[in-house]
């Protein structure tokens, strides 16, 4: 609420500082990350956790990004959207992000030394979805032009 308070004063400088803001934006979710890694490791929270755990995880991560762009997928095809609201569909129906996720996570879990344990599906979803889609991306723009 105070960021969209705030916006018609802050509006113009944001615009014009675009690169420098987002840069700060991601620095930041990359330190909520990085700390939260670093308090569970300080605590032994990965201890007795190997790979099985990343495994299961990235293949848990997998089939719930899929399965998102299969339903979407699905309800436009089922609503006759044309290619183009299709594909915007499927961008932004399967969007979940670290920005969102670390700090509903802090907020929820606060100082937790499992936090990282907890954050390890959305970090592995975020990255799924920055190289799947990316991929769709210039495969789709590719065979529209």
């Amino acid at each position: 609420m105070a960021g969209q308070l705030a916006r018609p004063w802050c509006a113009g400088f944001l615009q014009r500082h675009k690169k420098r803001v987002h840069l700060v934006d991601r620095g930041v979710i990359l330190l909520l990350v990085y700390t939260s890694f670093c308090d569970s490791v300080k605590w032994g929270v990965w201890q007795g956790k190997g790979m099985s755990t990343l495994l299961i995880t990235g293949g848990a991560s997998l089939l719930l990004f899929f399965t998102v762009m299969w339903i979407v997928g699905m309800i436009c095809k089922r609503l006759n959207f044309t290619i183009e609201d299709r594909i915007a569909a499927v961008f932004c129906g399967s969007k979940k992000t670290l920005a969102s996720g670390v700090p509903m996570a802090q907020l929820m879990f606060g100082a937790n030394p499992a936090l990282s344990v907890i954050l390890l599906p959305i970090i592995i979803y975020h990255a799924l979805q920055l190289i799947i889609c990316s991929w769709l991306a210039n495969r789709w723009a590719a065979r529209l032009s």
